[in-house]
């Protein structure tokens, strides 16, 4: 079914540089046409001119390139458009030609070598993980052994080996491949875990408020309570396990429905709640059917409060790490 879409994206990382990921990719583009094919960097996706979207075989490079001006949230949520092609059709804006509609045919190769640059969720339905042999296993860790096996690979292919590609290609049996769904990979199965404990910090965040919040606990919180929170932990805690004070809220507002929660409705034009005369924030909670039940506010832990609860975590009172239990309480 070669006019199918396929509705997600190989990631091929290695831990280790020149093991052969772009190699191989450079390989198909020859065999697809050059022509259908392109070579992005993370940063090109969102900028001003996108003529890249209308090949067959898109190849994003380096993921780990994404700077903090082009967020890596902003990255794969526009990525996963592509991939998903929920969009049917996609605009063109050509540095030099005029925009125009194309059908969203792409298919997205990932590499990378920083595979935690990457966040994928338990639910992910867009990723299907490849680790790649490190240069141990294929003997190849001294120059010139690496030198040697790509001349003897390339020689291969530019004498039959092209062909001979192409031809096994074509014989592949695709009577069980799914254009919708991914494999769940082992490399898969750790990414995932890798990217859940990159983010324990959050949970260690909501498991001290829910501690301090007598009647509600860990259901329901405020967020400017948790970024206040969480700021203290980093500049008092040697300990602290989690992001830069500055990355803080971003990471925050970023992850929070991770963990299964969401924002309460609130009484202001930006969904905000009034928590006090000239006071909004946005308050998150967990567990419910609805996100606008009735909620004292008093009841919810005060970024105020934060400096007591503080004093408490100290390292002789609590050794932080991610299994925190704790029941140090401020009423």
């Amino acid at each position: 079914q070669p006019g199918e879409k396929i509705r997600w994206a190989p990631i091929l990382y290695s831990i280790d540089q020149g093991v052969g990921k772009d190699t191989i990719i450079n390989f198909v583009q020859e065999i697809v046409g050059k022509r259908y094919c392109s070579t992005i960097k993370p940063t090109d996706i969102g900028g001003n001119f996108n003529e890249w979207a209308q090949s067959i075989l898109i190849r994003i490079s380096e993921v780990s390139d994404v700077s903090e001006k082009s967020s890596r949230r902003k990255f794969q949520e526009e990525v996963k458009t592509i991939i998903s092609g929920d969009d049917k059709f996609v605009t063109i804006n050509e540095k030099y030609g005029l925009k125009h509609n194309a059908r969203n045919i792409a298919h997205v190769i990932i590499t990378t070598n920083n595979p935690q640059d990457i966040a994928v969720s338990e639910e992910d339905r867009r990723y299907d993980v490849m680790e790649c042999a490190t240069k141990k296993a294929m003997g190849i860790e001294d120059i010139e052994a690496r030198k040697n096996y790509f001349d003897a690979l390339y020689k291969w292919y530019e004498n039959g080996g092209k062909e001979k590609l192409y031809a096994y290609l074509l014989h592949v049996d695709l009577s069980d491949f799914k254009a919708t769904v991914p494999r769940l990979t082992e490399a898969k199965k750790v990414l995932q875990q890798n990217t859940m404990e990159y983010l324990n910090w959050i949970q260690d965040v909501i498991d001290i408020i829910g501690d301090n919040q007598v009647e509600l606990g860990a259901k329901i919180f405020r967020a400017d309570t948790f970024i206040a929170l969480a700021k203290e932990m980093c500049d008092n805690l040697p300990q602290w396990s989690g992001p830069e004070k500055n990355k803080i809220p971003t990471m925050f507002r970023n992850n929070i429905s991770r963990f299964k929660f969401q924002t309460m409705k609130g009484n202001t034009s930006d969904g905000r709640v009034t928590v006090a005369k000239g006071k909004k924030t946005t308050i998150y909670c967990r567990g419910y059917k609805e996100s606008n039940f009735a909620v004292d506010k008093k009841d919810l832990l005060r970024p105020e409060q934060v400096p007591d609860i503080i004093a408490l975590l100290t390292p002789a009172k609590h050794s932080y790490n991610s299994n925190f239990s704790g029941s140090y309480k401020i009423y």
